[in-house]
């Protein structure tokens, strides 16, 4: 037995009633609850709309459709964290390869005009990290009614600024192993700042991807 429109619209209602707010979520929700319902319905002709609902909810348990929201929330994580690192791997093909031994070699190179080590890591670490701090922040502002709209595009900023507190992790390395160590191997501090670069890059490139596969979803939340 096929919903119809009108039992189709009380079930987002009833997905809304229930606190889920976001508009991917609600699709998904309604698509699973309808289905059930119609099976329900299609096995018992004697149940009502509501009666059909009422059973089909009462199997999602004591969690109710929050169980269905940590379900998204986790296969989402994951597929975002496989994203983030092909995006980094893609990094390492071979035409990145000349890119990143050329980023190097510069950092080598600029190394020479500083007589700290300390000073040269952290004009240009903290220079690469404010960089991206500010990309992002332009990018995310433009997504913000998106990030409010749906819950895919606010995982995604989440994790996107996991990536920012990576990156920052891998700006502190040199509190963490010491002047001597790096006075030792200076070169370390070279490619410390290239992989900076590539996370930054892989950042940037998580965010394209953001707003590339949210675009027809930024058109329909503008124009409500």
């Amino acid at each position: 037995m096929k919903l119809s429109e009108n039992q189709i619209a009380e079930l987002y209602h009833f997905t809304k009633s229930k606190g889920i707010a976001f508009i991917d979520l609600q699709e998904q929700i309604v698509e699973q609850l309808s289905q059930d319902i119609e099976l329900q319905l299609s096995s018992d002709c004697t149940l009502s709309f509501t009666e059909a609902l009422s059973i089909v909810y009462n199997k999602f348990g004591v969690f109710g459709l929050d169980g269905l929201l940590m379900e998204r929330q986790t296969k989402l994580e994951k597929k975002v964290m496989k994203l983030i690192f092909s995006i980094f791997l893609s990094y390492f093909r071979i035409r990145w390869m000349i890119f990143n031994t050329a980023v190097f070699f510069i950092f080598e190179y600029l190394s020479s005009f500083f007589s700290s080590a300390e000073v040269f890591y952290y004009c240009f670490g903290i220079s690469i990290f404010a960089i991206i701090i500010y990309i992002n922040y332009i990018e995310f502002r433009s997504l913000r009614k998106l990030r409010t709209l749906y819950f895919e595009a606010q995982q995604f900023q989440l994790i996107n600024q996991n990536v920012i507190l990576v990156f920052y992790l891998v700006l502190s390395i040199p509190v963490f192993i010491g002047h001597d160590f790096l006075s030792t191997y200076p070169s370390l501090i070279s490619f410390n700042l290239t992989f900076m670069v590539l996370l930054s890059l892989s950042s940037r490139t998580l965010l394209i991807h953001l707003k590339s596969n949210f675009s027809k979803m930024r058109l329909v939340s503008f124009d409500k």
